[in-house]
């Protein structure tokens, strides 16, 4: 009795072999093109949120929520140069700082958001036993050790970029600065803010202490292996080109910046993506230690 051979047609063993390859090749892009080694902050981790200039605890409670919700405890550090405008310093937001830090004992993430990064950047914080990550959102990160924000505002590398009078205001007085007049423009003014919620986050604003802006920063150490930063594409206060070139001057590895559609207010726009960039953190670079 003769038996029938099955024999596979050329084309569709062809066939089966791009199949085989592409099953080969969605496999390889999930191990290889996931983003790589993201890893959780380390268990019972804190966040500790710094406020831009003029800034309070008011204008972050979305981004407070979420890192709540996720089961993390987070607060927003008061800044002393605002609580007692024209009588305290840059260097006094950066000592109660650390004595926050001190009065614990374990791991914390520090949110700077853009003069916020400025004290986070300060050795005595970014290098400090309990800070295991920075993140910087729109962040003035500085780059030379005893630099001041109004140094680096001034700089040959911003100066073209950014305008120190957007940071002046007709009623600022010899010892305090001013929310700017177009405040809301400049800082709420994307379309998912409403008309309604941009006059609250306008009023709740305050005055801070003109010091700040000549207050040096303590560089005596390098953080740059915990540093992490949010680049908001269309902020107008300080522009998506002057944050990269902080980036690159501050040294901040690439694979640490996350590209966001934000204006400056991104905390209050997405703070379900800013928490979970929180969250988490890059792989190791070349160099991180």
């Amino acid at each position: 009795m003769n038996r029938r051979v099955s024999r596979t047609n050329p084309n569709q063993r062809l066939v089966l072999i791009g199949v085989a390859l592409s099953v080969v090749v969605l496999v390889a892009m999930v191990i290889f093109l996931r983003p790589r080694g993201f890893r959780e902050i380390p268990l019972g981790a804190e966040v500790i949120i710094v406020p831009d200039l003029w800034h309070t605890a008011d204008h972050y409670q979305k981004l407070l929520e979420h890192l709540d919700q996720q089961g993390v405890a987070a607060e927003v550090f008061e800044l002393p140069s605002v609580r007692e405008a024209g009588e305290r310093d840059g260097r006094d937001d950066v000592a109660e700082l650390g004595s926050l830090l001190d009065r614990g004992d374990g791991p914390v993430v520090v949110v700077g958001h853009s003069y916020g990064a400025f004290v986070a950047s300060d050795a005595s914080i970014a290098c400090h036993a309990r800070v295991k990550k920075l993140v910087f959102i729109a962040g003035f990160v500085p780059w030379q050790a005893g630099q001041t924000v109004e140094a680096m505002l001034t700089s040959a590398a911003l100066g073209s970029l950014v305008d120190i009078r957007d940071f002046s205001n007709e009623a600022d007085t010899d010892a305090t600065i001013t929310p700017p007049a177009d405040a809301g423009q400049r800082f709420f003014s994307e379309m998912f803010i409403t008309a309604d919620d941009r006059r609250r986050a306008v009023r709740q604003l305050a005055a801070q202490s003109r010091s700040v802006l000549t207050s040096p920063v303590d560089l005596s150490c390098s953080s740059t292996a915990k540093s992490h930063y949010v680049l908001t594409l269309n902020d107008i206060t300080v522009p998506a080109g002057a944050q990269e070139i902080i980036v690159r001057q501050a040294r901040i590895p690439y694979p640490h910046v996350l590209g966001l559609n934000a204006g400056h207010a991104a905390a209050y726009t997405h703070p379900e993506i800013l928490a979970e960039f929180i969250l988490r953190r890059p792989a190791r670079t070349s160099g991180d230690e």
